[in-house]
């Protein structure tokens, strides 16, 4: 048995048409939001393939954006593209810093603590269960007249569970850095999550760890193909990019024709109630792989890639 979580988090677009000078700082208000981020990475098709990927996710640190062309703008598309930037941040800037949860950069995938502190469920998900980050929406033929039943459910981010670090030390960056990089040795994980971590580090200690109450948050590494959990692993639906001057990103896929088809969502089938209302649904499932499998199937049907890895993008 596994567990499933549907994780809801505001899907509005990160709104950028204010800042004029071409990068969008940390945001001001409290709201999450998304952003449609161009990046390097990989995506797996017969083997791995290294490519220039867009795909949709939260970051809520500095991005460098262009906008997409007036011309070729589409409904439910992005309005401009992102490069995530994690060099030169001012980890002393007094300005409200917002967590990014789950981080899917810099080759790694994490979640910290968003929610943590009202479904203490959160904090004892096992290795293999399956978190779907994304953003509940109500369908046009919705039977159901409650505005916040969400019976259709966007899908961003992948996440399969391969580490979880109980009571996270958050009291100081080095406390921090030694408690993971010593649970990740003890369990003999490959030496990229180190190597990956070691990049990340200070970045997200000052940006998503510091502000957290010591010893209280479990900290999640999720499975990458190169160390899957029962050949899981997280990904991100994602595109390749050709040229980044025409590039319109992708309409988010939603995953309700597959989500219905499980037992535990019978009754969004039945119309009688939503997935949720933004917030976090569990439930326990039959079996993680069956579910990844499927997953897998219905994002290519979609004609997206499968990311299972993002660096940051570098300029030449």
């Amino acid at each position: 048995m596994s567990k499933l979580v549907l994780f809801f988090h505001p899907g509005s677009e990160r709104e950028v048409i204010k800042h004029k000078d071409g990068f969008c700082p940390l945001p001001k208000e409290r709201a999450h939001t998304r952003k449609y981020i161009i990046s390097r990475g990989k995506i797996l098709k017969d083997k791995e393939e290294e490519k220039v990927l867009g795909f949709w996710g939260e970051w809520e640190g500095t991005s460098k954006f262009t906008m997409v062309k007036e011309i070729l703008k589409k409904e439910n598309h992005p309005s401009a593209l992102h490069h995530t930037l994690i060099k030169n941040f001012n980890k002393d800037d007094t300005e409200l810093k917002i967590s990014t949860d789950p981080l899917i950069m810099g080759n790694m995938f994490l979640y910290s603590n968003c929610q943590q502190d009202y479904i203490e469920e959160l904090k004892t998900l096992d290795p293999g269960d399956v978190l779907l980050f994304g953003t509940g929406r109500k369908s046009e033929t919705s039977k159901t007249k409650r505005k916040k039943i969400y019976d259709t459910f966007i899908c961003d981010t992948v996440f399969i569970v391969r580490y979880r670090i109980d009571n996270i030390k958050t009291s100081s960056k080095d406390d921090f850095e030694k408690s993971v990089i010593s649970y990740l040795k003890k369990h003999k994980a490959p030496k990229s999550y180190i190597d990956n971590f070691e990049r990340l580090k200070e970045w997200y200690y000052y940006n998503s760890i510091e502000s957290l109450e010591d010893n209280k948050y479990s900290l999640y590494i999720g499975a990458t193909y190169e160390d899957s959990y029962k050949g899981m692993y997280s990904f991100v639906p994602s595109v390749e990019v050709d040229l980044l001057s025409h590039h319109i990103g992708f309409e988010r896929p939603d995953i309700s024709p597959l989500l219905i088809e499980l037992p535990c969502f019978n009754y969004v089938k039945e119309g009688i109630k939503g997935f949720g209302n933004q917030n976090v649904n569990i439930n326990t499932i039959a079996s993680g792989k069956k579910l990844f499998n499927s997953l897998v199937e219905f994002i290519k049907n979609q004609k997206l890639e499968i990311g299972i890895s993002c660096d940051f993008y570098h300029e030449e």
